[in-house]
């Protein structure tokens, strides 16, 4: 992986059509050929932009058979400048490009708008200039960025899921259920902070830090931990919970609610299910902190989503411990022996903020949407640094 590959490069190409290969899928996949084609269309639409913006869409191979909800009466022509067209028109983790086979060329046919539902065929999404990622089945099986590529065979490698990072550290809530509520709006936040593409850092911090200690200055401090978006997120889990309810009362089949008729269960379920209001007002307390890493300095949070400022800055320097960076592009993790080499002025003040307290997690996301995780564990360990996570991001937290 340390040569320089273009993305339809014969390394890549046997890659892709081994993985393919052993999968099962009811569509019939594209050729070696036809892979091909698509990788070195969706490279060269990467490349361009649009009224000045940079071109990221979702293409996915058919053979014409699949229910396409927007079929296009004539076919257009496969190339670099339709795609770049279409992009401003579509939302990648939303919609994708329909290209399916005429004789010995792709066309494309029409749109999948797939709302919150994952596209389990052959498709390449271009996530920022240059950078591609390329899944069959629902599973991730290569990512490529700028001349290096990184092959999966389709299962999910947790030392680079950002999911699992994000999981860490935890609110401590008895309810599992709570638990995993609090890792997904945390995962709305850092995927709305990839959608700004603006470029921030949020820090995730334990209740016990003695983080203030440690500040140059606190920004736009709030006079009190704001609890707007715990409060909001407490409301959705009930919610969540009563929609667990209704499934169960739906589905149970036992003998009390087995003589409920069709239209008493319905009513039954929507008197449990109630206010949708309740994540409206989350995801939009959720997209509001996400906005604020825009601003210079780190937002600040705890696990359960109290909010402790923005604009927050730290003392620099360089940090009293060892820094291990893992970085999928490499062939193995590298120690870091100096602060500049981990990037800019934003992934070097949140590496000094992760390694001065231990506990917290540091994300960095980048205006060229690459995403990093930073993280130490206790006093006695290393800061270790996860880098290009956006390509490990799970899908889909927008619609949770």
């Amino acid at each position: 992986m340390g040569d320089v590959h273009y993305p339809n490069d014969e390394a890549i190409l046997s890659h892709l059509c081994e993985v393919i290969a052993k999968k099962h899928h009811p569509e019939t996949p594209p050729t070696r050929g036809q892979v091909a084609r698509m990788l070195s269309v969706a490279f060269a639409a990467s490349l361009e932009s649009e009224e000045g913006r940079p071109v990221t869409f979702s293409i996915f191979f058919t053979r014409g058979n699949y229910p396409i909800n927007y079929k296009f009466r004539e076919r257009v022509a496969l190339s670099p400048s339709a795609l770049v067209r279409m992009s401003a028109a579509l939302d990648r983790s939303r919609s994708h490009i329909a290209v399916a086979p005429r004789g010995d060329d792709l066309e494309i046919a029409g749109l999948w708008h797939t709302g919150s539902m994952e596209l389990g065929l052959f498709v390449i999404g271009v996530v920022s200039p240059g950078v591609l990622l390329v899944k069959y089945g629902a599973s991730l099986i290569l990512t490529y960025r700028r001349g290096q590529f990184v092959p999966y065979d389709g299962t999910p490698n947790p030392e680079n899921e950002a999911e699992a990072l994000v999981r860490q550290p935890s609110p401590g809530y008895t309810d599992g259920t709570r638990n995993e509520h609090a890792v997904i709006c945390r995962l709305r936040v850092i995927e709305e902070m990839m959608r700004i593409g603006h470029g921030g850092t949020l820090l995730i911090v334990p209740t016990t830090s003695h983080w203030r200690s440690q500040i140059a200055s606190e920004g736009f401090a709030p006079a009190a931990p704001q609890t707007r978006l715990r409060e909001a997120e407490e409301k959705a889990h009930l919610m969540w919970v009563r929609r667990r309810r209704a499934h169960d009362a739906l589905s149970a089949d036992d003998a009390s609610v087995g003589r409920l008729g069709q239209q008493a269960r319905m009513e039954h379920a929507a008197r449990l299910l109630g206010g949708h209001e309740m994540h409206q007002e989350l995801t939009a307390e959720l997209d509001a902190l996400a906005r604020f890493t825009a601003t210079d300095g780190m937002v600040l949070i705890h696990p359960d989503l109290t909010l402790l400022g923005f604009g927050v800055f730290f003392e620099l320097g360089e940090p009293s411990c060892a820094i291990q960076s893992h970085d999928p592009y490499e062939r193995s993790p590298k120690e870091i022996a100096q602060l500049s080499r981990l990037g800019g002025a934003r992934h070097q003040s949140a590496a000094v903020a992760a390694a001065r307290l231990p506990g917290a997690l540091a994300v960095v996301v980048s205006t060229d949407g690459s995403l990093t995780a930073m993280r130490r564990a206790a006093e006695t360990d290393s800061l270790v640094v996860h880098r290009h996570l956006e390509m490990r991001m799970p899908r889909w937290t927008v619609f949770r």
